[in-house]
């Protein structure tokens, strides 16, 4: 017991150390600083345990968890914007407005990496562009070269095989225009290699419009083509068309708008031939020499149409739905022939709805003899109307440009054809306002209609004529 006792080790304490006096007066301050720095490791230890850390939580947040399919759906509803019938991704605009240059798919790519490689490997929401072009500064005369390589680019993204929806708007500044040749010149440039750009991919090409106020911008427009498909750089050997995925054409002019009738413009020059798909069709002027496949078309809409009568039209588009018209030029005897002027008469079945927006004195007589269409529901008829100032300056519409002779045949044609219409209007085109003349209601109530058709006076003709009506036609076939 006495020797484990002598073997235990001494028990110092720190009063048994030599140490000096300094030594031992700073003691006390490094025991503390020591206790303060465990309490802070302590409180570090247990923030980073109460809450991850801010990359570990971005990585745990709810969309996080979602699969790469699901986020491209979301991205797909999120950057769809409806543009007619077709809905556009991606908006480019230049020059910039507002700084309002980019919308749509571009916006997610700026949001995270995570993002922007989703988007990026997302060839569906690239397929769909809407451009619209203006004026270049006149200090700016290389801007659009790189706006053409990035939507060059933006084209490619969409893959090798996707149908595209494509939309140029080309609105120009005239008075930049009458500036400077050079400025001319400038522009002109810059919708050449935007043109020439989207042109690549007519094989691609599903909806395809061009709107502009420059007639020189379809010009060059049906140059590129025609070049392209002498030069067999945009033949398919698979097909025999160049654009066997188009279903919708969209040319407006807006500087022919303007004018009185003369000839087609912009002219087709027998590009689209071969178009089995072709299924809508607006454009600013058109007649049949213009040598379009209209065989599977269900929309037509032209603001300028010249021809000898209806038939040889409706002959040309036996599957037609929808009918809008503007100006019907008649064709004079010793003009030459359409394709189908030889027929008789034609019972067109498919009919459903026809808008005639400048059924005036200036409309033909004549042209219904050839053609009737049993099925129609749905007329819609808008009137050129003067208008007269009073001696204060107010505006006010003096009388109708009645066609009496014009609208009587229309609706004897109505009666002949077998229809019952289960919707009518009619209004003024320039001054929905105006009072119609009692002597037109007689003829108008005197239209074959169901008993409870609906009747709209003054109305506009968006009230009946349906801008979605070719995605509910498609929706029925």
């Amino acid at each position: 017991m006495e020797d484990s006792q002598n073997h235990d080790s001494p028990k110092l304490s720190i009063d048994d150390v030599s140490i000096t006096r300094c030594e031992r007066s700073d003691l006390p301050l490094t025991t503390a600083t020591h206790r303060n720095l465990e309490r802070s490791q302590d409180t570090v230890v247990d923030s980073n345990f109460a809450r991850p850390r801010p990359s570990s939580h971005s990585a745990v947040v709810p969309i996080r968890l979602l699969s790469t399919e699901i986020l491209q759906l979301i991205f797909l509803f999120a950057v769809s914007h409806q543009w007619r019938e077709f809905a556009t991704h991606l908006k480019l605009r230049i020059p910039s407005h507002q700084g309002q240059s980019w919308a749509g798919v571009l916006s997610l790519t700026w949001v995270c990496s995570w993002w922007r490689k989703v988007a990026l490997s997302y060839p569906t929401i690239w397929r769909s562009i809407h451009i619209n072009f203006g004026s270049l500064p006149l200090d700016d005369s290389i801007t659009h070269s790189g706006f053409v390589d990035f939507v060059g680019e933006c084209l490619r993204r969409s893959g090798p095989c996707l149908p595209l929806d494509i939309g140029l708007k080309l609105m120009f500044d005239w008075n930049d225009w009458a500036s400077t040749e050079w400025h001319h010149h400038v522009n002109l440039a810059a919708v050449f290699d935007l043109l020439n750009c989207v042109s690549t991919y007519t094989g691609r090409w599903r909806h395809f419009q061009i709107i502009s106020n420059d007639p020189e911008s379809f010009t060059q427009f049906t140059n590129i083509l025609t070049t392209k498909m002498a030069a067999g750089l945009i033949s398919d050997p698979t097909t025999s068309t160049p654009f066997p995925l188009l279903e919708e054409i969209n040319f407006v002019d807006m500087f022919q708008d303007s004018l009185p009738f003369s000839g087609s413009a912009p002219s087709f020059r027998g590009l689209f031939t071969h178009c089995h798909s072709l299924r809508s069709l607006r454009a600013s002027s058109f007649q049949l020499i213009d040598a379009l496949d209209l065989r599977n078309l269900v929309f037509l809409q032209v603001p300028f149409y010249a021809g000898h009568t209806f038939g040889p039209l409706l002959k040309q588009c036996p599957h037609l739905k929808y009918l809008g018209m503007g100006h019907f030029q008649s064709l004079p005897p010793s003009a030459p022939p359409s394709p189908t002027s030889s027929i008789t008469s034609i019972v067109h079945t498919h009919l459903r709805t026809l808008c005639l927006s400048k059924i005036g004195e200036r409309f033909p007589t004549g042209v219904w003899t050839d053609v009737s269409f049993p099925n129609l529901t749905k007329l819609a008829l808008a009137f050129a109307i003067r208008v007269d100032e009073d001696e204060e300056g107010n505006i006010a519409p003096s009388h109708y440009f009645e066609s009496y002779n014009a609208l009587t045949e229309l609706k004897d044609t109505c009666i002949r054809s077998g229809c019952a219409l289960r919707e009518i209007g009619i209004c003024s085109e320039t001054c929905p306002s105006a009072e119609i003349p009692r002597s037109m209601y007689d003829i108008l109530f005197a239209f074959p209609c169901t008993k409870d058709a609906g009747y709209y006076v003054n109305a506009q003709l968006t009230d009946i004529e349906s801008e979605n009506y070719l995605e509910l036609v498609s929706s029925t076939l």
